[in-house]
């Protein structure tokens, strides 16, 4: 993403501070939004499975997702085994080189239903589509594998969350991070003191609907170039080149100096990249009973 395009329009020194503000909190898929139903105070995981599209197989693809994608997590919901499930187009990056296309995210309270859920995804498609057999369903499952093949799956665990009442949004960008070794901590409470009041004003604003920080914790590897991400939820593209940082942290904190907020950030941690996402289906309470 092009910050120099974004911020084209705009005089050369409120550029160079909405930059500035850009590159610490442009941050948001992974639509990870299911954190308010763990209202008990469970832990929420979330799986993220991304995916890469058979060239010229992105219709069947999606026809697949709303024939029986769709339904099958219904289904997994309403029998507890998720809280939600979420279907992204990966928007930024783009072009062909791209190393994903799609990112699905199931969340759930059960760990064991998102690292091993063979039994209950078999016994589950046949509650959903009844009179399925073991031979239907293994045709099935060949006609997704010439749609797609899974990149990669990552767990997540969602470690702040700004409204956890709020309903799906129509995109979501994500900042994926880099903790400096050693300060983890310190990063987790930066982020909770100082940059959660900034997007609390930003959703006061109208600009987000909300904000949360998760923390990877599966695959682990300490040679991994990110450990976090965070996560802003919006319906309007215009947040993008108008996230109006500025107003947002003068109200948070009122007399403080922005440039000792963002050389802070810098040396917690490292932004590894950024990604926009379009959420393109999804299940949860807000449409499923």
């Amino acid at each position: 993403m092009q910050l120099k395009h974004i911020f084209a329009c705009t005089p050369y020194r409120s550029r160079q501070i909405a930059s500035t503000f850009f590159l610490i909190v442009l941050s948001v898929s992974l639509g990870l939004r299911s954190t308010a139903q763990a209202g008990d105070n469970k832990p929420v995981y979330f799986s993220v499975s991304y995916l890469k599209i058979v060239p010229g197989k992105d219709a069947k693809y999606r026809e697949l997702v709303k024939k029986y994608s769709h339904k099958m997590n219904q289904t997994f919901y309403k029998e507890g085994v998720i809280s939600g499930w979420y279907l992204h187009e990966v928007l930024m990056p783009s072009g062909s080189a791209k190393e994903y296309d799609y990112a699905a995210v199931n969340v759930s309270s059960d760990l064991k239903e998102l690292l091993d859920d063979t039994i209950s995804y078999t016994n589950i498609f046949k509650k959903a589509f009844p009179g399925t057999t073991n031979k239907m369903m293994d045709s099935l499952f060949s006609l997704y594998t010439g749609t797609r093949t899974v990149v990669k799956r990552e767990i997540y665990t969602g470690l702040l969350q700004l409204n956890m009442d709020a309903p799906p949004t129509k995109y979501v960008t994500l900042a994926f991070m880099k903790a400096t070794p050693g300060k983890d901590s310190n990063y987790i409470k930066m982020e909770k003191d100082v940059w959660l009041p900034i997007h609390k004003e930003r959703m006061t604003l109208g600009v987000i609907k909300d904000w949360g920080l998760y923390e990877k914790i599966l695959p682990f590897d300490s040679r991994s170039d990110y450990d976090y991400v965070t996560g802003e939820f919006f319906d309007d593209l215009n947040v993008v080149a108008d996230p109006k940082y500025m107003e947002a942290f003068s109200k948070a904190w009122p007399g403080q100096d922005a440039n000792k907020v963002y050389q802070n950030a810098l040396d917690l941690r490292k932004m590894v990249r950024t990604e926009l996402w379009k959420v393109i289906d999804y299940v949860d309470k807000s449409n499923t009973k």
